[in-house]
């Protein structure tokens, strides 16, 4: 049985987090956190499979930026334990020691991870746990390994006891193995799907999944799997750390097979306007990169980026470019990590930072996914063509997260990106914690 506690949104006063039991009606259960304790309803609700039983709870009246221990106490026995820091309303100085620090990650695949991203997050525990965590896609594999699904077929009730087998993989300590679940009992999560959420280049067709080519199949997994994703990560709203703003974009969930759009287009709006009514820095999560080419011919089967998608990709990078705010970009997918920023014409500093993998997924024979390093395109996609410069100081491909500490700099933000590199044995790395780059954001 798997006993879960996961923080999710995390305030200055406030936060939620998610308790999780698989495999048996747990009765009576508090959760207790430094300073009190909430009984929970005799009334949980259910993963699409009835065998997850989960409730989400409010925690209010909380101070701001103090860590909180918290404990799922259920028959009168701590069964899992966790612990999240509330927010500051503003950022520390740049005299404080400590931060406000995010950790950055994408693409976890459990099965050969062999506990490497629990023991680097555990040695970064030791330099100052990240507050917030940002988990920008492909936190499961849900097509995955490759010949389950290259060839066969199933039926919903076989993806539905897939899925749940996945998602128990990936966020449960099961059996007493070291899975992503360390990461996520400690600090706020907030996730972004991306395709392996639900298949490779979801919603379009997939070469190594068939079930993505028989349209009754194809909707069955669609659907089981966004439910899954609601049940496990939910979908967080933005939040400020004075002066900086932070958004979540989901741009995997409500993307069509036809190139027309990424998301909705209210979603879309939301999202632009955000942009336009930054009064201070702001930092965007998003599944795929945004400094990016269009796919070519073969990425209808292989991989669709946001460019694929022109009129939506066009209204996003038109309202980057008219930011009056220094926009940071966070995100994955892509198997490398990389930094590279746009200075636009008005001064405005637009910086993308790329954080992939945190486990490589495994590859059929002959195929390696790993490796394959990228420059950002010389120019950003709107009119004038502002240019992009890549560090290419940062141009290495292998398992890793990231963090970005941020502290106050006059009307801004200073960001310091550090790497945290693991070996996919699960040994360690010779440079934990080194500094990528250091950024002044307007």
């Amino acid at each position: 049985m798997a006993f879960l506690i996961i923080p999710h949104e995390v305030g200055t006063n406030s936060a939620s987090v998610w308790v999780g039991v698989a495999n048996e009606n747990p009765g009576p259960a508090i959760l207790e956190f430094t300073g009190g304790q909430i009984q929970l309803g005799a009334v949980w609700e259910q993963d699409p499979s009835g065998t997850v039983r989960f409730q989400r709870l409010q925690l209010n009246n909380l101070d701001s930026f103090k860590l909180y221990s918290l404990a799922l106490r259920i028959n009168g026995q701590v069964v899992a334990q966790g612990d999240l820091t509330t927010l500051p309303a503003q950022l520390p100085s740049l005299t404080d020691p400590t931060p406000f620090t995010v950790l950055l990650g994408s693409c976890f695949y459990w099965k050969e991870d062999k506990g490497a991203a629990s023991a680097a997050f555990n040695r970064l525990r030791g330099n100052g746990a990240p507050h917030v965590k940002f988990l920008c896609g492909d936190q499961v594999y849900l097509d995955a390994p490759y010949y389950n699904f290259i060839s066969a077929k199933h039926s919903a009730d076989e993806l539905r006891a897939m899925f749940l087998n996945t998602y128990l993989q990936t966020f449960g300590p099961v059996g007493g193995r070291v899975t992503l679940y360390d990461l996520l009992r400690s600090g706020g999560n907030y996730f972004s799907p991306d395709d392996h959420e639900f298949w490779n280049n979801a919603p379009n067709e997939a070469v190594a999944v068939r079930d993505s080519r028989n349209k009754e199949r194809k909707e069955d997994w669609r659907r089981l799997a966004r439910q899954f994703y609601d049940v496990f990560q939910g979908r967080p709203q933005p939040f400020t750390v004075n002066p900086v703003s932070f958004f979540t974009a989901d741009t995997r969930t409500n993307r069509d097979d036809r190139n027309g759009q990424f998301m909705n287009e209210p979603d879309l709006d939301v999202l632009v306007n955000w942009i336009g009514n930054l009064s201070g820095p702001g930092v965007l999560v998003v599944g795929q990169p945004v400094f990016t080419k269009k796919g070519g011919l073969f990425a209808k089967w292989a991989d669709l980026g946001l460019p694929d998608f022109g009129w939506q990709y066009s209204r996003l990078t038109t309202a980057l470019a008219a930011a009056r705010h220094t926009v940071v970009i966070l995100t994955g997918d892509v198997h490398y990590g990389r930094v590279a920023t746009c200075r636009l014409f008005n001064g405005t500093e637009l910086i993308e930072i790329i954080s992939s993998p945190m486990s490589l997924v495994e590859a059929p024979p002959g195929f390696n996914l790993l490796g394959g390093w990228g420059k950002a395109p010389n120019t950003l996609n709107v009119p004038g063509s502002p240019a992009i410069t890549t560090d290419e100081t940062f141009n290495f491909a292998r398992n890793h997260f990231l963090t970005l500490e941020f502290r106050a700099k006059g009307a801004g933000a200073e960001l310091v990106v550090r790497d945290w590199p693991f070996k996919q044995d699960g040994s360690p790395s010779s440079q934990p914690g080194r500094t990528i780059s250091t950024h002044n954001l307007q």
